[in-house]
């Protein structure tokens, strides 16, 4: 960890940022997988110590420190017990309403019945998205995506393209399809498309 962090720290001193006054600063963070480690139930996880030590001194020091997270709100709000970091959750998006609720009302129903017959598959409804998570099966993210493109496929019939955009981008953009190289753990057959780690 002390080496880490002494990498961490020389490659700061050696980047152009930090010619820029602290003052002028804004910090943006992710809370799972950057404040928290990735573990198998999201409800467990738990921000490091030093990540919040770091965050409250870094409060004084900056212009602005942003948790942003795809977490609700109200659970930031008790993982990050921080006076001055600003929380952003549900990824910042706006409350969907009419068209986009009715749709993503009804990706969740159909998406339940599929997960239902995934062990280890389960579906997190959260204010203004949806999480699909499935790191604990055996399917891939090409997998799983292609188990629900038919529901992404009707969408697109149902509703006008703006609509449709926006609910996948909401549905499973995040959680199904996003790549993060050297972190996935799942080795080759995950290139394309990574297991769900929780939330982020």
């Amino acid at each position: 960890m002390i080496q880490e962090a002494e990498q961490i720290t020389h490659a700061w001193k050696e980047s152009p940022v930090a010619r820029i006054q602290p003052a002028e600063v804004l910090l943006v963070t992710d809370f799972d997988g950057t404040l928290a480690e990735i573990v198998p139930d999201p409800s467990g996880a738990r921000a490091r110590p030093e990540a919040l030590a770091a965050l409250q001194e870094l409060v004084s020091l900056v212009a602005d420190v942003v948790v942003l997270s795809s977490r609700p709100l109200a659970q930031l709000e008790s993982l990050v017990p921080i006076s001055g970091v600003r929380l952003i959750g549900d990824s910042g998006l706006a409350l969907p309403r009419h068209a986009l609720r009715e749709a993503l009302d009804r990706f969740n129903a159909d998406a339940s019945k599929i997960l239902e017959r995934i062990p280890g598959a389960w579906l997190e409804v959260k204010p203004a998205s949806t999480a699909i998570h499935f790191r604990n099966t055996d399917l891939t993210g090409e997998q799983m995506l292609a188990l629900i493109q038919p529901l992404l496929d009707g969408a697109q019939h149902r509703h006008p393209a703006r609509v449709r955009r926006r609910l996948v981008a909401r549905s499973t953009a995040r959680p199904v399809r996003q790549v993060r190289h050297g972190r996935s753990g799942t080795g080759g057959r995950d290139r394309g498309a990574r297991r769900d780690r929780g939330v982020g």
